[in-house]
């Protein structure tokens, strides 16, 4: 039992070891933004383990819990994405580093309104009814419109060089698209959200819990969640590709082919958001373009992910064409 216990402790002292190194060796931006967007998603899970937790938690209105675990999870999952795909970009350390910086606070501080409004029992988004919610809200407010701008000057930057493979630079620049159009739908739903909370001049903190809903039943944050999360599912289809060595003409192709199911069912969403209707209410034709684009969604990633795990691979090419630094 000694000798089983002291391997053990052995084993894990080497892992600390090599975590150590790999830490150490990463950039600084990457270890801001890593560190930054882990510890925000820890917030996300402590309140989703406390939920079932408390007798009394709702998950929507002024004291649920549904934004402190939607954004703590999101919100930092999105920073370490964002922060991963710069590797990819050719080094500016500076560059790179402040806007980690930026990005990293901008998020820290929106999700810190948002827990301290839930705990106080008020909401946090468009919430101006006393002079601390006005602050906190315009700090917000002033948090979102800093984080769109740093990753609208990362989706230009992605239009540059990019040390990736031909398919996965198709996949960064066209999720850096996607993710822009987040950032603008974002923006969409403040401008919306401020018009329904102030009417004719005057604030009506009522209207706070529909103030993200356009017209009867449009729900203006799918598509903004839809298209934040553009840049994880996109790239990790090229990193899929790159893993199974398929020729250049096809991965970039399933790249295209996938982008374009996902900005579909966006566009989709969208629409469907500002016709005042739930996702769920769609008429034929539109049900008819949300299949075609979930197909289109779905095809090359069961294509590349079968084509990985069984190791058929059926179009492979040289390796040096396959990487363009």
């Amino acid at each position: 039992m000694f000798t089983l216990f002291s391997l053990d402790v052995f084993s894990v002292y080497m892992r600390t070891i090599q975590f150590v190194r790999y830490w150490t060796r990463l950039p600084a931006f990457q270890r801001i933004a890593y560190a930054s967007g882990f510890v925000i998603m820890l917030t996300g899970i402590a309140h989703l383990m406390a939920f079932p937790l408390i007798n009394d938690a709702t998950w929507s209105g002024p004291t649920g819990f549904r934004k402190s675990i939607v954004f703590g999870l999101s919100g930092g999952f999105t920073l370490v994405t964002l922060s991963w795909l710069l590797s990819y970009f050719p080094a500016k350390p500076k560059l790179h580093t402040s806007m980690m910086v930026g990005m990293s606070a901008t998020m820290i501080i929106e999700i810190i309104i948002i827990d301290l409004q839930r705990h106080r029992g008020v909401y946090s988004h468009f919430n101006m009814a006393t002079p601390l919610d006005s602050v906190l809200w315009s700090i917000m407010g002033i948090s979102i419109l800093s984080f769109a701008l740093l990753a609208t000057i990362q989706t230009i930057l992605s239009f540059g060089k990019l040390k990736a493979s031909p398919a996965m630079k198709i996949a960064i620049r066209l999720s850096m698209l996607v993710f822009f159009l987040s950032q603008i739908s974002g923006q969409l739903i403040v401008i919306h959200g401020l018009s329904v909370v102030f009417q004719e001049g005057q604030f009506i903190y009522e209207n706070i819990a529909k103030s993200t809903t356009f017209g009867e039943g449009g729900n203006l944050k799918l598509p903004h969640a839809l298209s934040l999360h553009a840049i994880q599912v996109i790239p990790l289809l090229g990193l899929t590709l790159n893993r199974i060595e398929l020729k250049n003409t096809p991965s970039k192709l399933l790249i295209w082919i996938n982008a374009v199911g996902f900005l579909g069912l966006v566009v989709l969403a969208q629409v469907q958001a500002y016709k005042g209707k739930l996702i769920h209410q769609l008429d034929t034709f539109s049900a008819v373009i949300a299949w075609g684009c979930l197909f289109l969604l779905l095809v090359p990633n069961i294509y590349a992910s079968v084509t990985f795990v069984t190791g058929k691979i059926l179009n492979q090419g040289p390796a040096k064409n396959r990487i363009e630094i």
